[in-house]
């Protein structure tokens, strides 16, 4: 798909902008880069619409970002006008990604790798039209490739506050539109009335919804997806010691929503989940409700999903993450790695450029004999938490500066709100740290980033090399 076509069909689904517009004139990658740092939906999309039909690179961007993530983000938006002209078709949109080592990176798509996306979605849950409710923010790249799905298709995409759908507000197409639709068109063989649309959540989301039906809380392990060594490993409320002045995350109170919330959920054609790591009970949970869940597995690099269960196969018991998506190929490296081939892959990190090349993640994996994905962990020490990235080695080196912790660690420990949640490990010294310093260093920092709890360490677990062993600090941490 040509970008002037992908411009055509995003105009055609907002309607005419006011007043005139005329068609851009000169080469792609001739205007100024073109930043879009928008919160709010109907503003987002009418400006990556006008940016869609212009000549420049696009850039999305965070508007929680905070000075750090600012800064790494206007060095690389400098080299733009170097690689602008040499853009052209391809690579001109640019979607931010904490990459292979969860520091701030700008993806490279364009509209055909949009496109493909999009197509490989359709035949792989067998729509034509993809209709959405979007709670997911427009600037990432789940909540991005949901809109896209709906303008590329024709389809209706409703953004909803996630605040409201958690009070209990739901949209009216959820609830009223789609049953509508589904009677007419008869319900789903083995299935409760279904509607015409699909949403995507991050499991903290779908916990938060759920939270008034028993069974939805639990440990936070990944569902046939960490490490064989941290399986079944789970945190207590007070799992650790917690320096002064630091406090435990409240727990998240009990909701009368849930059934409600169940209720609505089952008429979608599809929860699509991802973006977090999973945990048992949740899903149980979902099944016990009958929730028409689509777990899966995709990244920015890869523009959202290429891997999916079908609502069918998880209330039918499938636990993985399904399988791979029409316009993607999937498979291991000898070491275990997942990696992934096809027409929606990125192409490369900005500035730089990258060939159709495979794409070898630091995810592990393992498949099925008849291509079912199960994400098993990180290869690297990336803790995600709500979805989002976190580098440790970003977060100690603010805390080193503070000079409070004689040796300290960022590291994941599992967690049934976040998935992981950002934990320091420091080692026990007589004076205890001032942990007012260690928040005024972090306040350059996005809050996602900052720690959730500080565990006092001693002695300090090192491997024969001498270095940190950071699988022994999560044992440790994670004790009562």
């Amino acid at each position: 798909m040509e970008r002037a076509e992908l411009a055509r069909r995003l105009q055609a689904s907002l309607g005419p902008p006011p007043g005139p517009h005329p068609e851009p004139a000169g080469s792609p990658g001739d205007g100024p880069p073109i930043v879009i740092a928008e919160r709010e939906p109907a503003v987002f999309m009418a400006a990556f619409a006008r940016a869609a039909a212009a000549r420049s690179l696009v850039f999305l961007t965070d508007p929680e970002w905070r000075t750090a993530e600012r800064a790494q983000a206007d060095a690389l938006i400098a080299a733009a006008p170097r690689a602008g002209r040499a853009a052209g078709e391809r690579g001109w949109l640019m979607i931010p990604s904490g990459g292979t080592g969860g520091r701030l990176k700008f993806a490279r798509h364009d509209a055909d790798t949009i496109a493909a996306a999009v197509d490989g979605f359709c035949r792989h849950f067998a729509v034509t039209r993809v209709d959405a409710v979007g709670v997911l923010p427009l600037y990432h790249v789940s909540g991005f490739m949901a809109w896209m799905r709906c303008a590329l298709t024709g389809g209706a995409y409703r953004p909803w506050r996630w605040a409201d759908l958690a009070a209990g507000q739901w949209p009216a197409s959820a609830a009223a539109t789609g049953a509508a639709a589904a009677r007419e068109a008869g319900p789903p063989r083995g299935a409760r009335e279904r509607g015409v649309e699909f949403i995507s959540l991050v499991p903290t989301q779908l916990q938060r919804l759920l939270a008034g039906v028993a069974g939805t809380a639990g440990p936070a392990v990944l569902a046939d997806s960490t490490a064989p060594a941290e399986r079944g490993a789970a945190v207590a409320g007070a799992a650790c010691p917690v320096g002064a002045g630091a406090a435990e995350r409240p727990a998240a109170s009990a909701s009368p929503l849930g059934p409600s919330a169940a209720d609505r959920l089952r008429r979608f054609r599809a929860v699509c989940l991802g973006g977090g790591p999973l945990w048992p009970s949740l899903l149980e949970t979902a099944a016990r409700l009958r929730l028409p869940l689509s777990v899966g597995y995709g990244m920015t690099e890869t523009a959202a999903m290429v891997a999916a269960q079908r609502p069918e196969e998880f209330l039918a018991g499938d636990r993985t993450c399904g399988r791979a998506l029409p316009h993607a190929r999937i498979d291991l490296t000898d070491d275990g790695r997942i990696r992934i081939a096809g027409a929606s892959l990125f192409r490369g990190y900005f500035p730089e450029e990258r060939g159709p090349s495979e794409l070898v993640t630091e995810d592990l994996g393992e498949r099925q004999a008849d291509g079912r994905l199960t994400v098993l962990g990180r290869r690297d020490a990336v803790i995600i938490t709500g979805g989002k990235k976190v580098d440790p080695l970003e977060v100690e080196a603010a805390l080193r500066a503070t000079e409070e912790f004689a040796d300290l660690a960022v590291i994941g420990l599992p967690d049934p709100e976040w998935g992981h949640a950002v934990t320091v490990c420091y080692l026990a010294a007589s004076r205890p740290p001032d942990l007012d310093r260690a928040a005024a260093a972090l306040a350059g920092l996005a809050p996602y980033k900052h720690p959730k709890r500080y565990c006092a360490v001693s002695p300090w677990p090192r491997n024969p090399q001498g270095k940190v062993n950071r699988l022994e600090l999560v044992r440790l941490a994670a004790l009562p």
